[in-house]
């Protein structure tokens, strides 16, 4: 490949990156760390102009990306976090970032020591990390999400911190 032909393809993918990134669509309202108690349990999203952290108890969760447009919003995990493990009683993972393929091979000798397949330990974690869409409604003070996971509605209401 000559220079011209990789300066046109460097030049080309940059754009692409460039137009992906203005056509990712994020609410700026959602920017800010958002806490709601459910049930005993704390949960704390961390928006920041189409990335995320996510916090139970108070411990790393989650993160990944999210898009938000026209009152629908979709929380995609890239990452959970071996703590929260820890805070559900599974002990022996260590307390860093997993990709999806790393969850799976660090609980893999956890789960076949309880008896479950290769399948069932692949569906737990896709179902840990799966994407997640919501209904929301945000103002200054308070994030509301509404949907549907695993058969069950869900309404959540967050307050700004």
């Amino acid at each position: 490949m000559n220079f011209k032909s990789r300066t046109f393809l460097m030049v080309l993918i940059f754009g692409l990156m460039i137009v992906g990134s203005l056509y990712a669509q994020t609410d700026n309202r959602l920017n800010g760390r958002w806490t709601v108690t459910q049930d005993g349990i704390e949960l704390e999203y961390r928006f920041n102009n189409g990335n995320f952290d996510e916090f139970m108890m108070g411990g790393p969760s989650g993160r990944g990306t999210y898009t938000a447009s026209n009152g629908e919003i979709t929380i995609n995990h890239t990452h959970v976090h071996g703590g929260l493990f820890e805070s559900i009683g599974l002990s022996g993972l260590e307390s860093k970032w997993y990709t999806r393929n790393e969850a799976i091979i660090a609980l893999r000798p956890i789960f076949t020591e309880w008896g479950a397949s290769e399948s069932q330990i692949i569906d737990a974690v896709n179902s840990m990390m799966s994407n997640r869409k919501y209904n929301y409604s945000v103002d200054a003070n308070s994030l509301i999400l509404s949907g549907t996971i695993e058969g069950q509605n869900i309404l959540l209401i967050f307050n700004k911190k």
